[in-house]
């Protein structure tokens, strides 16, 4: 099995839905540029819950992926993995959410 690298940058999203593509084309624009060895940068596509095997055994993943709620478009959040579960639990999951 080939080494994988400590660090992971995932984009998630769909370009074809706009804003909601804000990870896909972060990670285009981030696989260009001069990363160290250390660094991998992965386009999840539309589906976070396929990331899972993506993430497992990383010392360090960031997520990059749009989100909805009350704040100005092209606002920044930074969520450690305790502000996830919170978050996610205050809105309600759909079918058009589930794989």
């Amino acid at each position: 099995m080939p080494s994988r690298a400590e660090k992971l940058v995932v984009g998630i999203g769909n370009i074809l839905r706009h804003d909601d593509g804000v990870g896909v084309r972060a990670v285009e624009l981030m696989s260009k540029l001069p990363l160290p060895e250390d660094v991998e940068v992965r386009d999840a596509g539309v589906s976070g819950q396929d990331a899972g095997c993506l993430i497992e055994n990383r010392d360090k993943v960031v997520v990059i992926d749009a989100i909805d709620c009350d704040a100005e478009p092209g606002s920044i959040f930074r969520m450690g993995a305790r502000d996830v579960r919170p978050f996610a639990a205050r809105r309600r999951l759909s079918l058009h959410q589930m794989h």
